[in-house]
């Protein structure tokens, strides 16, 4: 679902009564545990897949884009704090000297390749409005995935693969959606499952009227640009009920740890309007879903369920994103797997929490909140050209890594601490250290250009095991009256550069990617790798793929 649209929800809300429909939600909340072990969760056979030799064409039913999900419980809230957002920007803006050309150029980023853009991923007459990038490197090749496809790439942009869609690879009934990847280098060693080797995981989701999926698969070894090589896909189920309401799976997050896939979701009501139930963990071994590597035969997918966790304050965690470990060893016998959310539609906190294994199986921890500077909800972002005013979207969490010892998310934000930030939209990441209650909270502003939708990878400063000293890279989008929106990227404490110009008076849509990729590097620790969306022309977007790091 388009969470860049969440306003038209919020705004319908309140005119449908939908508050008080989420009001019940809010009140069934009280009951679920705090703490508990994972149930059962669903299972799916696995189907061996061949991406050069697709089956039989399907022609996917229902809408390219589901409904999309309001934020928080309440969206009537959401509504009117868009609002306020919009107009106290509008007001402030007009007191900036707006500077043509003020935004840093690339000069650190000139390695980027050109990805894949909308007209490649499209299936016919179902066009995505905006692309959910996502990207994983491997030691050969590199990954990308937008919504409706996928494609390989070599390491300096040569395409190996593709575009592969989505709908034909996953024999989907409905158009996949909100896509993410990773890839798993650390299985390549001799314990590693399926046989070893290092994997490349994707997913998707999809959504009837009343049904939906989660779209999983993984490659049978490190080299999916190989003529031989199979994947093995699987389809798991993605509804939930509650106070007899059914829901779908919607906005997912992707991580791992030396023995699990997680992956996490927003559950949203079917019909019209949607309200949101709760925030659901399942937790995948990979012994369940690495293929063979000698065969690829295909095992059956397993899973543990942690449904609804709670706030501390009581109400549904929303849009939880686990702390993915790249680096993570299998088969060390323990689990400590972290999972971090933003707090409702503006506050000073974040929650933290984790999955830790015991005698009993997997179990989720109790939220512990941690301390960051200020954050709320980002304001509508122009851009030059007299064309779409993109949403800023909201205020969640877009993803999160641990590595070196920290855990780093980002989010976006209207109130920034501190001068120089901007009137519409901010960006924001945090580092916490396991074990303290206080983040520390860095900006990313320019008075100028409007930043939002960000993603933060960590690297090591040189490449080295263990790492000395790390670093961290963002990729965001960058728009304002004078900007046209572009992807941007920041290395360390340098200053905000463009890493592909967009260009002005985009009108395609007003909504924008809800997050762009980012990935480490498998062959080198210094190295990090971006994946950001920019305007293609008026009636296009496009994605571009960087590789860099401090040396670079």
């Amino acid at each position: 679902m388009k969470r860049t649209r969440l306003l038209a929800a919020a705004l319908i809300a309140v005119v449908t009564g939908l508050g008080a429909r989420a009001a019940a939600s809010s009140a069934h909340a009280s009951i679920e545990p705090s703490e508990f072990t994972g149930s059962q969760g669903p299972t799916a056979r696995g189907i061996s897949v061949d991406p050069r030799h697709l089956p039989g064409s399907i022609t996917p039913q229902g809408q390219a884009e589901g409904q999309p999900a309001p934020f928080p419980e309440d969206p009537s809230i959401f509504a009117q704090q868009k609002v306020q957002a919009n107009a106290a920007a509008a007001s402030q803006a007009k007191l900036q000297a707006i500077v043509p050309g003020s935004a840093a150029r690339a000069a650190s980023f000139t390695s980027s390749f050109t990805g894949m853009d909308m007209n490649a991923a499209c299936a016919p007459s179902l066009c995505y409005h905006t692309p959910d990038g996502a990207v994983a490197v491997g030691p050969t090749s590199v990954l990308e995935m937008v919504n409706q496809a996928f494609a390989v790439y070599g390491r300096t942009g040569n395409l190996m693969l593709g575009p592969i869609k989505l709908y034909s690879f996953f024999q989907a009934d409905n158009p996949p959606y909100d896509v993410r990847t990773l890839y798993d280098a650390s299985n390549a060693g001799g314990s590693g499952y399926g046989g070893g080797d290092g994997r490349f995981v994707i997913m998707a989701l999809s959504k009837g009227t009343r049904a939906s999926s989660y779209w999983i698969a993984v490659s049978q070894n490190s080299r999916p640009q190989s003529a031989s090589m199979k994947w093995c896909t699987y389809r798991l189920d993605g509804t939930t009920s509650n106070i007899g309401q059914l829901a779908g799976a919607d906005y997912p997050g992707m991580g791992m740890d030396g023995d699990h896939i997680y992956i996490t979701s927003n559950q949203i009501t079917f019909g019209n309007p949607p309200f949101f139930q709760g925030a659901r963990i399942l937790a995948i071994p990979k012994s369940s879903i690495y293929p063979n590597v000698n065969t690829g035969v295909c095992p059956t997918a397993t899973s543990t369920d942690f449904r609804f966790p709670l706030n501390p304050d009581g109400k549904h965690a929303y849009t939880l994103q686990p702390a993915s470990k790249p680096d993570a060893l299998q088969r060390t016998g323990s689990t400590q797997m972290f999972f971090v959310n933003a707090l409702r539609s503006g506050n000073s906190q974040i929650a933290l929490r984790s999955i830790v294994s015991g005698p009993s199986g997997l179990t989720l921890g109790s939220p512990k909140l941690i301390n960051v500077a200020p954050y709320s909800i980002p304001a509508n972002v122009p851009q030059p050209g007299g064309g779409a005013i993109f949403s800023g979207g909201d205020n969640t969490l877009l993803g999160s890594m641990y590595r070196y010892g920290k855990i780093y998310t980002a989010n976006s934000t209207r109130t920034w601490r501190g001068g120089g930030g901007n009137a519409y939209s901010n960006v924001q990441w945090y580092e916490i250290t396991p074990g303290s209650s206080n983040a520390v909270t860095h900006v990313i502003g320019n008075p100028n250009v409007a930043y939002f939708m960000p993603q933060v990878v960590a690297g090591c400063t040189v490449n080295s095991s263990p790492c000395p000293s790390s670093y961290v890279a963002l990729e965001f989008t960058g728009s304002g009256p004078n900007q046209p929106a572009s992807a941007f990227g920041v290395l360390g404490t340098r200053s905000p550069a463009i890493t592909r110009s967009g260009v002005a008076g985009y009108s395609f849509t007003g909504a924008w990617g809800d997050f762009p990729g980012v990935s480490v590097d498998p062959n080198d620790r210094s190295h990090v790798w971006l994946e950001g969306e920019y305007a293609g022309s008026p009636t296009d977007w496009g994605t571009v793929i960087t590789p860099t790091c401090p040396s670079c």
